[in-house]
């Protein structure tokens, strides 16, 4: 594992920008460092840069292109093992499942609390969930452009 620094440092994946600027403004009122990215497509063309640092990763449940389940999956099938906290502005027990099934520490609806949002980040710094395997982003972003291409699995 790499040497982390002593300022945990979160990152906002949103595609909403008053939301990501209103949440980095709180975490960085709280101490945190923090990165942010307008689409999960973004973060994956960020590379190793994305998640190189990061200790917790918040990121907004209803993306276009690919969505925040859909994006937690590909990291930790690319054992990518971040703590991953989901926000949404809708939401329903289904999804909520499906959150917890991909490993996610908690979905939060919108508007998130100062407090909840604290919690959850807590809970997942505490949890030391980072994977040690190498970052293999180039693959997720060529597998992602192979299921859009192919969304059924058949490359015929």
């Amino acid at each position: 594992m790499a040497s982390r620094s002593l300022v945990p440092t979160i990152t906002v994946v949103d595609d909403d920008e008053a939301v990501r600027d209103s949440m980095r403004e709180l975490l960085l009122s709280h101490d945190f460092a923090v990165k942010t990215y307008p689409s999960a497509v973004a973060f994956l063309a960020a590379g190793e840069h994305a998640t190189s640092g990061t200790d917790c990763l918040i990121i907004d449940l209803h993306m276009p292109g690919v969505d925040g389940l859909e994006l937690l999956e590909l990291l930790w099938k690319r054992r990518i093992h971040l703590p991953v906290i989901i926000v949404t502005g809708r939401s329903d027990s289904a999804l909520k499942a499906r959150a917890k099934n991909a490993r996610a520490i908690v979905m939060l609806d919108k508007p998130v609390s100062e407090d909840s949002l604290l919690a959850a980040i807590e809970t997942g710094l505490s949890q030391s969930a980072r994977g040690t395997d190498p970052m293999d982003m180039k693959s997720i972003r060529l597998e992602l452009a192979r299921d859009k291409e192919h969304p059924n699995g058949d490359p015929t």
